[in-house]
C-alpha cells in the first residue's frame, strides 16, 4: 500500500450507546471492505502497514503482534441494531472461497489489560537492538504511555445503533508475526449484529479484497 497525503478528518461519535461511555475521536479511514445487511452498513479497514500504524498510533503495532481494525457502522433504517464488537474476530481463510476450512482466528486483545498491552507497545516503540540507558528508558516509557492511550481512546466497544445512528473506532487482533502475511492476504472480519426481537442474530463477514487487505 502507498501512503498518500490527505487532510485529517476527525469526527466525534455521539450517536451510539457504546460499552465504553466516553467521547471517541477517531480519524475516518476508507473502507477496504463494505457490507450492507438490511438497514445496516459496515466497513472495515485492517491496519497491517507499519507506516499507517505509526501515523495513527505513533508505533508499529502490527510489528508487535497487534493488528488494529477500523470499523464504521451506519444504521439507515427505522429499527435499532446492536453490534457485539467485543466478540468480533479476524479469521484466516484457507482457499479462495473458504472451502478449505478456516484457520486459526486472530485473537482479540483485551485492550483494558494495560500491563500486557503496555509491554507490547514498548516493543513497538523501541528497536529490538537498542541498548536502553536510564534516561532513554524513561523517555521510551513516556512514549509507550502515549501510544497506549491512543489505543484505548480509539477503541470501539459494543454498540447500540438507533435509527440514523453511526459508530466508528478500532478493535485489535493479536496475530503472531509468522501468521501476519497469511491473515493479510486472505482473511475475513466477522462480527455479530443483533436486530430487535424476535429476529435472530446475524453473523456478518467482510472479506479481504483481491490481493489482500
Amino acid at each position: 500500500m502507498i501512503a498518500v497525503r490527505r487532510q485529517l478528518t476527525l469526527v466525534i461519535i455521539l450517536a451510539c450507546a457504546c460499552g465504553t461511555p466516553r467521547r471517541i475521536e477517531v480519524e475516518t479511514l476508507p473502507g477496504r471492505a463494505t457490507l450492507e445487511h438490511s438497514s445496516l452498513r459496515l466497513s472495515v479497514h485492517p491496519v497491517f502497514e507499519p507506516t499507517e500504524s505509526r501515523r495513527l498510533f505513533g508505533a508499529d503495532l502490527p510489528g508487535s503482534g497487534i493488528v488494529p481494525i477500523f470499523i464504521r457502522a451506519d444504521n439507515g433504517g427505522p429499527v435499532t441494531w446492536s453490534l457485539e464488537v467485543s466478540r468480533s474476530m479476524l479469521v484466516r481463510v484457507e482457499g479462495d472461497s473458504g472451502a478449505g476450512g478456516v484457520g486459526e482466528a486472530g485473537r482479540p486483545i483485551d485492550s483494558h489489560d494495560r500491563t500486557v498491552t503496555g509491554m507490547m507497545v514498548v516493543g513497538a516503540v523501541a528497536p529490538a537492538t537498542l541498548v536502553v540507558t536510564l534516561p532513554l528508558s524513561a523517555l521510551l516509557s513516556n512514549r509507550a504511555e502515549v501510544v497506549r492511550r491512543r489505543i484505548f481512546d480509539a477503541e470501539l466497544g459494543d454498540c447500540t445503533l438507533p435509527s440514523g445512528g453511526s459508530a466508528q473506532g478500532f478493535v485489535y487482533a493479536r496475530i503472531a508475526d509468522e501468521q501476519r502475511t497469511s491473515f493479510r492476504q486472505a482473511s475475513r472480519f466477522r462480527i455479530i449484529a443483533r436486530p430487535p426481537p424476535p429476529h435472530p442474530d446475524a453473523v456478518l463477514e467482510l472479506r479481504a479484497p483481491p490481493g489482500g487487505w
